[in-house]
């Protein structure tokens, strides 16, 4: 960042003294991710958040006046108070200060347990499980010591550092923390109060820095944190080792939850979406024909004519919701979303590195090798009666892109391997697939008329690729998959702070999102086209489920519902990751990969690493 707010916030400086990378996530780059424990804390500061009684300097005569006059049996309680220091630039929004003596106390609510000092090296839950019973807890109460952990004495003794700058008497301050409604005293000490100050410098000194710190190692801190998806300690950590010493690296394998948030996709013609207290509605007609909380909801896609109301839209962009607009026949238009992240550092990074022609090369050569291995491994998978040479052909051409000495000739090999891969797509759909004769329409639904040249045909026959528009309906179920994951990665993208727009392999071109298309070359055999292959192997699609026309071939609205269910099944289902080890999901994937790439660039990991599977 070229430069800061003029004051610093000290919930800031806590951050900060908890976690130097959660700090330079959450003030710098803008990012917040909630969880439980932030939810919960939410809820329980709602009685302290409310507007209380505004400050101002008071003079020495004031001060003397009201400290004679009180009695120590006064307690007056001012709630969400805010104040700033000119002197330290840093400004606090206290949930309590309670006047007593003419002494100000600053109470400050925090959702966890205090710090166990009789333990140092467990957490309460972890020391409570050697203490007894509640009776033998109870009993030995006083011998245990407890206090403040240090980044909550840091913020607390900031907003005493304000208050006395303000002219107010105060010698210390509290910090509740209401999971054992424990009230603890931190008194401000010469060493706290120059701790805090240094902290003070320190945080804005790294908020100015270029680079992110780099991630805690072996902490504790990290399982439970809510920005633990996004900063990817120990997958960052794995990175910045050797790759070829990773077995013997010794990680832990931290799993992050997984996204319990819907997708909605609006396909019928003539539908509205409108908002209704917290829950987004769909309307057609006179009836309602969908409702989903918007809590829960991840991403809105709109087909065709399809309208969404000023209100919904303005609701979805607050919660970080996006909105992706597709025509009737699945082209992707573009995506409505708030502001993008504040930190410019990564675009900037993204253009330095792209705009020059042998890291733009390195990047395209790592995503095209990954794109040919995993096409091979789909056909090897999947495909029958294949010759051994194609798997051969498509290791060496997957070879020669990892050595590409220029753009054109990466896009040879990878047009060579894509000749190979389509050439032999169809060994991978079923003979025995339903071949549209009358009499085997699925579930009893009124054949649709095929043309001319399809009857007496599997309507699944594949000659290879075509588009713009589709010629058959394998090709019209393989460019709406493209549609529909390159919205994915596009959406990833923005998550992240890139431009789709500019890319490294795919040139920047009006209207194409260069990046995201590179990004999404690894998942096109893994995702788009497997959800192809299994809609139908399955038979879960027929003739009633295609339209055809002059110009080409295009699913129905039923046929689209039935793609939309298998895509999102697709994306909601596990991998094994083979160089972090744990089980992830399609979806979560597609996001950190885009992180890996941002780490990168970014210079926190040596290189970009694809994800290929066996």
């Amino acid at each position: 960042m070229s430069d800061l707010p003029d004051y610093l916030p000290v919930r800031m400086l806590n951050e900060y003294a908890y976690c130097p990378r959660l700090f330079y996530y959450e003030f710098v780059e803008g990012l917040f991710v909630q969880s439980a424990d932030t939810v919960e804390g939410t809820l329980q500061h709602k009685r302290v958040d409310k507007p209380g009684k505004s400050y101002k300097r008071k003079s020495s005569q004031d001060l003397d006046a009201e400290e004679k006059s009180a009695t120590k049996s006064e307690i007056i309680h001012h709630r969400s108070l805010t104040l700033s220091s000119e002197t330290l630039k840093i400004i606090a929004k206290m949930d309590l200060v309670e006047e007593e003596a003419g002494r100000l106390i600053p109470v400050d609510y925090k959702h966890a347990r205090p710090y166990r000092m009789d333990i140092p090296d467990k957490s309460f839950e972890e020391a409570s499980e050697d203490d007894g019973d509640e009776e033998e807890r109870d009993e030995g109460e006083k011998a245990i010591q407890w206090a403040a952990w240090p980044n909550d004495a840091i913020q607390v003794c900031s907003q005493g550092l304000i208050l006395r700058e303000n002219g107010y008497n105060c010698p210390s301050g509290y910090v509740y923390y209401q999971a054992s409604k424990q009230k603890i005293e931190v008194p401000f000490t010469d060493e706290l109060m120059e701790e805090t100050k240094r902290i003070v410098e320190d945080s804005r000194h790294c908020a100015l820095q270029t680079s992110i710190p780099l991630p805690l190692k072996d902490s504790q801190k990290c399982p439970r944190c809510s920005l633990l998806p996004i900063c990817m300690p120990e997958e960052t950590g794995l990175l910045r080792e050797s790759i070829s010493n990773q077995q013997d690296s010794g990680i832990r394998r931290i799993i992050t939850a997984r996204d319990d948030e819907g997708v909605l996709y609006v396909n019928t013609q003539g539908a509205r979406v409108y908002k209704s207290g917290s829950v987004l509605n769909v309307k057609c007609g006179y009836g309602i024909i969908a409702d989903i909380s918007l809590n829960s909801l991840r991403q809105v896609n709109l087909y065709g004519n399809v309208q969404m109301t000023v209100q919904a839209l303005h609701e979805a962009m607050s919660l970080g919701v996006p909105i992706c607009h597709f025509s009737m026949r699945g082209w992707f238009y573009g995506i409505s979303h708030g502001l993008p992240l504040k930190n410019v550092d990564l675009r900037r990074r993204q253009f330095e590195a792209f705009g020059n022609p042998t890291a733009a090369l390195a990047m395209a050569r790592k995503v095209v090798q990954t794109k040919i291995l995993n096409q091979r491994t789909f056909l090897m998978r999947n495909a029958r009666n294949v010759d051994e040479s194609v798997f051969q052909g498509m290791k060496d051409l997957a070879g020669k892109a990892l050595e590409a000495d220029s753009l054109s000739s990466l896009l040879g090999f990878e047009g060579n391997a894509a000749r190979h891969y389509f050439g032999h797509f169809q060994y991978a759909i079923k003979a025995e697939v339903w071949t549209g004769a009358p009499g085997e329409t699925p579930e009893g639904q009124e054949r649709l008329p095929l043309p001319d040249f399809w009857e007496g045909r599997n309507i699944f026959d594949f000659e290879g690729r075509n588009r713009r528009p589709p010629k058959d309906p394998v090709n019209a179920l393989l460019s709406l998959a493209y549609s529909v994951l390159v919205k994915d990665i596009t959406v990833a993208c923005y998550t992240v702070g890139f431009d789709p727009m500019y890319g490294f392999f795919h040139q920047p071109k009006f209207g194409r999102p260069a990046l995201a298309l590179d990004l999404m070359e690894e998942f096109r055999p893994l995702v788009a086209d497997s959800v192809v292959l299994g809609l139908v192997n399955n038979r879960m699609l027929g003739s009633t489920h295609f339209i055809w026309g002059k110009s080409g071939c295009a699913l129905t609205e039923k046929g689209r519902v039935v793609f939309f269910e298998a895509y999102e099944k697709r994306k909601n289902s596990l991998v094994t990751h083979p160089l972090f080890g744990y089980r992830i999901s399609y979806g979560r994937l597609m996001e950190v990969q885009a992180r890996l790439l941002a780490k990168h660039l970014q210079g926190e990991v040596p290189e970009y690493v694809g994800f290929t599977t066996r």
